[in-house]
């Protein structure tokens, strides 16, 4: 099924659903009338069950076929004036006023109040229609507003000074997140001694080197890196850091990233803190 069709199904599912709680409006509002109706008329009992059951069928038989034309409009664009709800259902009620159904029939003859069944009948289809209205046009809303683009959250756009936050933590091998974008962390990270021999099997690693010096050990080689100088370690190569003195360095890695990738010891960090 095209976008088009699919959008036309949707648009009388929405009638249908609107129509059927117009019906209901109807339904039980027109019960309360009728006993309303009926105490003004002295009648003991109200609306019997038989009459409850006929003012719901002849609700709903007003609000589906009445949501569903309102649907097939709006979707042709010929429903654009405001009230045109309430509009219906008064030609409606007055339709059913000279060829009452049953229910209605009762309601507006036999209970001895034509005048005041008229009005809080014709109320409840012009409440009906104005409901059916109402609801097609918050279903629309919420439709447009779902296809237009979202607007980005307010940025907020600070500067991070890498001294200051260094100076903020003395732990080792405890990365600590320092900002975060396009599903990356940027962390910081303090070394001194030898890490464990790992590796990561989906993400890749860039080292930079704030403050100090480190050696990156590979299985084939070792590379030394100073301040100012990066490596980026693909994802698979089995890679140990190590430092003779301590170092500081930045680290931009997915977010997510274990430090000690595919083993598990004393090092591991499952949950890292933000500064």
């Amino acid at each position: 099924m095209n976008e088009r069709a699919w959008g036309l199904w949707r648009q009388l599912a929405a009638g249908s659903a609107a129509g059927i709680a117009a019906g209901l409006l109807i339904g039980v509002g027109g019960q309360l009338a009728m006993r309303v109706i009926a105490f003004a008329a002295g009648i003991d009992g109200g609306v019997t069950l038989g009459g409850s059951a006929e003012v719901v069928l002849t609700g709903l038989a007003f609000g589906i076929p009445a949501g569903v034309v309102f649907a097939v409009l709006r979707r042709l664009g010929l429903l654009v004036c405001r009230g045109c709800g309430a509009l219906y259902g008064a030609g409606v009620f007055a339709i059913v006023a000279v060829l009452p159904p049953p229910a209605a029939r009762s309601a507006l003859t036999d209970v001895g109040h034509p005048g005041l069944s008229a009005l809080l009948f014709g109320a409840l289809f012009v409440a009906a229609g104005g409901l059916i209205e109402f609801l097609l046009g918050v279903w629309a809303r919420d439709r447009a507003a779902a296809a237009r683009p979202r607007k980005a959250a307010a940025a907020v756009v600070e500067k991070v000074s890498l001294a200051r936050a260094f100076e903020r933590f003395d732990g080792l091998w405890d990365p600590k997140i320092v900002g975060e974008l396009n599903g990356q962390h940027v962390k910081l990270v303090k070394f001194l001694g030898e890490f464990v021999w790992h590796h990561h099997d989906h993400e890749d690693e860039l080292f930079l080197v704030v403050r100090g010096r480190f050696e990156m050990q590979l299985r084939d080689r070792t590379i030394d890196l100073v301040e100012g100088e990066f490596l980026i370690v693909p994802r698979g190569v089995e890679h140990r850091p190590v430092a003779e003195h301590e170092v500081h360095v930045l680290l931009f890695e997915p977010a997510g990233t274990r430090n000690t990738g595919n083993v598990e010891t004393a090092l591991t960090r499952h949950t890292l803190e933000r500064l």
